[in-house]
């Protein structure tokens, strides 16, 4: 009888200590990086934890690993697959902002989430920021701080950006620009955190008259264009259309053109955004400096790809629209028809310049193609 017992006590205690064993490794998420070769000789092996280091590592410029979009994406597929929390996360990161694969938000979110509910910091700061600024949830203040309060303690890369966030949000109650700056200031000089180094930027230059800007050195100012620099070096795509975007507006618009082109092809939703709206705004003159790339069929390519990354402001949804109009053909599917039809009614709602204009253009092309007997105007 005893021998039965015990049995399973035995399975009981041990099921309890396998709960209570910490699901994932550390590595630069929490300011724990492992030494390159050693982390290099295990990609190779194959190992979990190691391709999603890998992944983490390559996607924000960390380790001297240089950004491979295709990479980030496959490795942090396999890592999911062989256990790997982190890698989970990274999966379910890319798949969100379709990056190194087709957008697919339902799928990421729900990767992160899965993630976050397991317990792991660096998922429950992503779902921190979705209930901050709104992405695919509602605005939860609360809820969002309820999460940054249970990272604190694992001393997270991104900690000190998110905590920024928080105490950046407007018309909140615990909005603290002093506060902010102060967590913005260790996320580019302690973290060296690119992210942060751009909205500091963008702080300070687009928006001179944010109380936060009072705060910031000039040191930090300077620390955050080095981190970007060297994100540049290791041809991390995000760190090429931010400087991209900063060289086109306040130094050097060649350089700024040529670093955004780059983030493009390396699949960048951001810059083929951007790019869409510059060869647009270039073709019609609408900015001297931006006639060499001035392109209306290059911007509808570039609108084409942002669009399907999930970048759906004004300048892509029109353009976007017009590349479905410049192709206009017996072959267009009828939902593309429809879905530029519905883009022009929306943009000519908002007051977009030239929608109406374009949408004429397009009723027209599509009677004479598709020989509508009726067409509503």
């Amino acid at each position: 009888m005893s021998r039965i017992l015990i049995i399973p006590v035995i399975l009981l205690l041990s099921s309890h200590a396998w709960a209570q064993k910490k699901q994932w490794k550390d590595g630069q998420w929490n300011g724990n990086p492992w030494e390159k070769s050693h982390l290099l000789a295990e990609v190779k092996k194959g190992n979990s934890d190691a391709l999603a280091e890998w992944a983490f590592c390559s996607r924000n410029a960390l380790s001297q690993i240089e950004y491979h979009p295709a990479l980030i994406y496959s490795r942090a597929e396999k890592a999911h697959s062989g256990g790997s929390l982190l890698g989970k996360r990274i999966l379910g990161r890319c798949l969100f902002m379709g990056e190194g694969t087709k957008i697919n938000k339902q799928r990421g979110l729900k990767l992160i989430q899965e993630a976050a509910d397991m317990g792991l910091p660096d998922a429950l700061l992503d779902m921190a920021g979705y209930y901050m600024w709104g992405e695919e949830v509602k605005v939860d203040a609360q809820r969002a701080k309820a999460l940054l309060d249970k990272v604190q303690k694992y001393n997270c890369f991104r900690y000190n950006y998110f905590m920024t966030g928080y105490y950046s949000l407007d018309e909140q109650p615990h909005s603290n620009p002093e506060k902010a700056a102060e967590y913005h200031t260790l996320a580019v000089i302690k973290d060296g955190n690119f992210f942060a180094c751009n909205r500091i930027r963008i702080n300070y230059y687009h928006h001179p008259d944010r109380p936060i800007n009072r705060f910031y050195s000039q040191e930090t100012i300077k620390r955050a264009h080095t981190i970007i620099e060297h994100g540049i070096s290791l041809n991390n795509a995000h760190c090429l259309s931010y400087q991209g975007a900063y060289e086109s507006k306040y130094n050097d618009v060649n350089r700024g053109i040529a670093l955004m082109i780059r983030a493009a092809n390396l699949g960048n939703a951001h810059a083929h955004r951007v790019m869409a709206q510059w060869m647009r705004n270039g073709a019609r003159d609408r900015d001297y400096n931006l006639r060499a790339v001035g392109s209306v069929k290059g911007a509808a390519r570039a609108a084409v790809i942002a669009y399907e990354l999930g970048q759906r402001n004004k300048t892509v949804r029109y353009c976007y629209a017009e590349s479905i109009t410049l192709q206009l053909n017996k072959n267009v599917p009828l939902d593309r028809l429809n879905l530029a039809e519905s883009l022009y009614i929306e943009l000519i709602a908002e007051g977009y310049p030239s929608a109406a204009g374009q949408y004429g253009q397009f009723l027209a092309r599509r009677y004479t193609y598709l020989d509508e007997k009726k067409i509503l105007l």
